[in-house]
């Protein structure tokens, strides 16, 4: 049967003893997304495989994402988030890999507005060597005034592939758009960035199904990265 790939899912623990969420005074999600449920769903709309992605429910610790790369090995790939501030981020990046089977890692810089220093320091440079030796994928949640620093990274590290979310979360809403999204078109040029066309909901300024007013922009992104350099997600729950 054909693939259908599903690059932008979560998952969380139904079991807090076992899979604790990060913080003990952290509300429970409302709604259940145990990896069960994500099978059932998976296989009801006929989604062969996805990428996991590690919510902030769990944080830093990745053991249920692991959990659920061993139990369903022929349908997952995952990528977990480690600290980007921790001086040791590259030895956290080698622990999920080659202890757990993770294909990499996903930052948030989008969280560090005015305090994303972390993305082009020293620890980072070793992070992204350390990425090099381990075939990791990148996965950056990220705003498009941080794009720039992004960019100093992929010229310096081009054998890292990298993939922007969410289309950078581009501010569709403001009077005009296209010197921010000029940013992410920038980045077309370098073969080892993809970007998720994913979120449209959220981005789209009328936030009317099916979210229309996006597509001129998405149509951009196609022109620019070409078809094989975008990926779909659907954020599932």
């Amino acid at each position: 049967r054909s693939l259908c790939i599903d690059t932008h899912m979560h998952v969380w623990s139904g079991d807090a003893d076992r899979f604790p969420f990060a913080d003990p005074n952290y509300a429970a999600p409302k709604i259940a997304a145990t990896v069960e449920l994500l099978i059932e769903e998976m296989d009801k709309f006929r989604i062969t495989h996805c990428v996991l992605v590690q919510t902030i429910c769990h944080a830093w610790d990745n053991a249920y994402l692991a959990h659920c790369l061993n139990k369903y090995p022929d349908r997952f790939r995952g990528h977990g988030l480690i600290d980007p501030t921790d001086e040791a981020v590259a030895e956290r990046l080698e622990y999920w890999m080659t202890e757990h089977r993770l294909i990499g890692m996903r930052f948030s810089p989008i969280y560090y507005v005015n305090r994303d220093e972390w993305m082009t320091s020293s620890a980072a440079v070793e992070l992204w060597k350390k990425a090099e030796t381990l075939g990791a994928i990148f996965n950056f949640f990220i705003s498009t005034p941080q794009l720039p620093k992004l960019e100093q990274m992929v010229r310096q590290f081009p054998a890292v592939p990298v993939v922007i979310d969410h289309l950078a979360r581009i501010d569709l809403k403001q009077s005009d758009p296209l010197p921010e999204f000029q940013k992410l078109l920038a980045l077309a040029k370098y073969p080892n960035v993809y970007v998720k066309v994913s979120e449209l909901s959220v981005l789209s300024p009328s936030a009317a199904y099916p979210w229309s007013d996006t597509f001129a922009w998405v149509k951009r992104m196609y022109d620019a990265f070409g078809p094989d350099r975008m990926l779909w997600g659907t954020g599932f729950p």
